[in-house]
């Protein structure tokens, strides 16, 4: 039984293999970029950091080039003009989208490395006039709304709607006021979402798969926020949102009405990017303090082990154990 479900599983994995790709040019980036992201999140949780830096750190600077090309390698792909209705499938509209936004984050990512961040806004507004004219040729109902949902989750259809909607909106004032570390996570769940739906396409999720493994992605950048930013800076974060969302969904307000007012006053705003392009993190500040407490506590317990020593000059035996445990 085992070994019928070991194959099954290598069957299904099997599958992602295509012919379109036989140099194993977009897999390998694909395997590569996974990797990276699991790298970076674990420095996240650990360090308190993902580890970029801004100009002229190279591991950054491959790190975007890498993404760049997983996005760009996806046009070798031949996808279907028309969406299917019944499953969560690529289609051409989507596939260009995701490029296109994609290309949104790693743009501001390599503006930001590069110490330009001021200038995001060009890179954002011009992805989304490129979007828009991608719908105008493509355009086959909305690229999530009309996402198809198992029949579990329909009668939560307007809620997910609504949070599917509301994420890529906070995406866009992320990309617009962020650090290199937020826009990272905000390009994570653009990626991934493609990812999904070339799992689904070779049947080895379903839709409820979809929609759940693609709503955890976009709770992560939330869950940033809540753990890694300081208050001050959530609370901005979430004035600039609130107010965008009630201006496009409320006042049907067309969004370069909203993105271009925005950007102008962000470019006269005082930065707030550190030096390497990270905004200021409690997480990180959590994890330096507890790191210096861990070493006063350290050197006080030396010290006072050594005053031990000094006690016990008499006792040769304590004398050779108490160094060799502060030496451990």
């Amino acid at each position: 039984v085992k070994m019928a479900k070991i194959d099954t599983i290598w069957r299904k994995i099997s599958y992602l293999h295509s012919h379109h790709d036989r140099l194993f040019l977009h897999k390998g980036l694909g395997v590569v970029a996974l990797l990276h992201y699991m790298y970076r999140f674990y420095s996240l949780v650990t360090k308190g950091s993902m580890g970029f830096k801004t100009f002229p750190d190279t591991f950054t600077l491959l790190a975007i080039l890498l993404h760049s090309a997983l996005s760009l390698s996806a046009l070798i792909f031949k996808t279907p003009i028309r969406r299917t209705s019944s499953q969560p499938m690529m289609w051409k509209e989507f596939q260009l989208h995701s490029i296109t936004f994609a290309m949104r984050s790693l743009g501001v990512m390599m503006l930001i490395y590069l110490g330009l961040h001021r200038f995001r806004a060009v890179v954002v507004i011009t992805c989304h006039y490129v979007a828009d004219q991608i719908t105008k040729r493509y355009k086959q109902g909305t690229t999530m709304r009309d996402m198809p949902l198992p029949e579990i989750l329909v009668p939560y259809s307007r809620e997910m709607n609504l949070f599917y909607s509301t994420s890529q909106l906070f995406a866009v004032v992320g990309v617009l006021v962020l650090g290199i570390e937020e826009v990272f996570l905000i390009l994570f769940p653009i990626q991934f979402a493609a990812f999904l739906l070339t799992l689904v396409r070779k049947n080895i999720i379903g839709p409820f798969g979809w929609h759940a493994m693609y709503t955890w992605s976009l709770i992560l950048p939330y869950l940033y926020l809540a753990f890694f930013l300081p208050v001050p800076r959530v609370a901005e974060l979430l004035c600039i949102g609130i107010t965008a969302a009630l201006l496009r969904f409320k006042f049907r307000c067309s969004k370069y009405m909203i993105w271009i007012p925005l950007s102008t006053c962000l470019y006269f705003m005082p930065s707030r990017i550190e030096e390497d392009g990270r905004s200021t993190s409690r997480w990180s500040s959590a994890i330096s303090l507890e790191q210096s407490n861990f070493r006063s506590f350290t050197l006080q317990a030396e010290a006072n082990s050594s005053a031990d020593i000094g006690d016990k000059q008499k006792d040769p035996f304590m004398l050779s154990f108490l160094t060799s445990m502060i030496k451990s």
